[in-house]
C-alpha cells in the first residue's frame, strides 16, 4: 500500500509515540474504524454492549496493577486510552436518534460520558488506584442505570398483548 509522504511520516511518529510499529498501528486504526461503522449501523444495543466490554477491559487492566497508585506511564496510557473509547462510545450513543426522544435515556448518556471524562482524567492525571477504582466504579453503576432505564423505555413501548 503506498501512503502520501507526510501522512506515512506522521503514522511513523504516531507508532514510535505509541512503542508500537507502523503496521499494528494502522491495523488498530481499521480495526477501531470497523467497529465505529458497524456499532453505527447496529444502534443501541451495539453501542452499549461495546460501552459494557470497555469497561469491564478498563476494570480488569485497572486491577491487574500489583501496587497502589498506577505503576508506569504506558500502563497509565492503555487506561486511559480505553476510558476515552468508553467516552467517544458515550458521545455517540447521547447523540443517537433512537435515544433524541428519550430526554431521560439521554441525560443519563450525559452522565455516563462525564464519569467517562473524570475516569480518563484521573487516569492521565496519575491519581491513586483507590481513587481511579472509585471512579470506576460510578461508571460501571451509571452504565448499568442508563441501561435500566432503557430496558424499562423498552418495556413501556412494548404494547401488552396478554
Amino acid at each position: 500500500m503506498r501512503l502520501d509522504p507526510v501522512l506515512k511520516s506522521g503514522l511513523e511518529a504516531l507508532a514510535l509515540a505509541k512503542g508500537i510499529g507502523l503496521a499494528r498501528l494502522v491495523r488498530n486504526i481499521l480495526l477501531d474504524y470497523a467497529h465505529e461503522v458497524a456499532a453505527t449501523q447496529r444502534g443501541v444495543a451495539t453501542t452499549l454492549g461495546r460501552i459494557g466490554v470497555l469497561i469491564k477491559t478498563l476494570e480488569m487492566r485497572a486491577l491487574s496493577v500489583g501496587i497502589a497508585g498506577l505503576e508506569t506511564q504506558k500502563e497509565r496510557e492503555r487506561l486511559y486510552d480505553i476510558a476515552i473509547s468508553i467516552l467517544k462510545e458515550a458521545i455517540k450513543l447521547s447523540e443517537n436518534e433512537e435515544l433524541a426522544k428519550n430526554a431521560r435515556a439521554r441525560m443519563e448518556a450525559m452522565r455516563l460520558a462525564n464519569a467517562a471524562s473524570r475516569t480518563a482524567e484521573a487516569i492521565l492525571s496519575g491519581y491513586d488506584r483507590r481513587d481511579v477504582e472509585a471512579l470506576l466504579e460510578e461508571l460501571r453503576k451509571t452504565n448499568e442505570s442508563l441501561q435500566a432505564q432503557l430496558e424499562t423505555d423498552e418495556e413501556a413501548a412494548t404494547p401488552d398483548t396478554g
